[in-house]
């Protein structure tokens, strides 16, 4: 990418959705897009860029007050990495936070990810839901893979089940990266002031 050329597209992005407005802009993992202020140096350095990059993106928000009709989410897997100038009233007004799966929501990870898995009688999606607390969509995806790579790796010829051990072997291998501490932060995000 060249210099100028991320900021161009943004401007872009923005431009077609004024255009077909009503719209909705979607931008995932925000933080690696525009991250906080003053991480680095350097006239050339990423630092420079995401400055760049944030700087027009918090232009293109200012402007959609005037617009209307545009509504902007985006998502993060690190909040803390987020320039406190794109979550004051007026830009992103609105914080959700969306905790792991709950035990049910476990459950039914589990199932959609092992449908495709021969599993064998002795394999109980509800237990392995009990023990994969904080674990979150693609670790317990990560843990279905896994279960079938395992019971390939026991046996290729005779693997035609994937059973509860492959299962339990993945859960050791495939370790949440939530600590509690993260989820209490998480949850309190973004710090408010009294």
């Amino acid at each position: 990418m060249y210099v100028g050329e991320g900021e161009a597209e943004l401007r872009e992005a923005f431009r077609k959705a004024r255009y077909a407005a009503p719209s909705i802009i979607f931008v995932d993992e925000l933080d690696m897009l525009v991250g906080k202020r003053g991480g680095g140096v350097g006239e050339n350095s990423s630092d420079d860029t995401s400055s760049r990059l944030l700087s027009t993106f918090l232009n293109e928000m200012d402007g959609l007050e005037l617009a209307g009709g545009i509504l902007v989410l985006a998502t993060t897997n690190r909040p803390g990495s987020i320039d406190s100038a794109l979550i004051r009233p007026g830009r992103f007004d609105l914080t959700v936070y969306v905790p792991p799966p709950d035990l049910l929501g476990r459950i039914a990870a589990l199932k959609i990810h092992s449908r495709r898995i021969p599993l064998a009688s002795d394999v109980d999606l509800d237990t392995l839901a009990k023990v994969t607390e904080r674990y979150t969509g693609a670790e317990l995806e990560a843990v279905c893979r896994e279960a079938a790579m395992s019971a390939l790796r026991e046996d290729i010829e005779k693997a035609s089940e994937v059973a509860m051990r492959h299962f339990e072997a993945a859960v050791r291998g495939v370790v949440p990266m939530l600590s509690e501490e993260m989820l209490e932060k998480y949850a309190s995000w973004p710090p408010r002031k009294r």
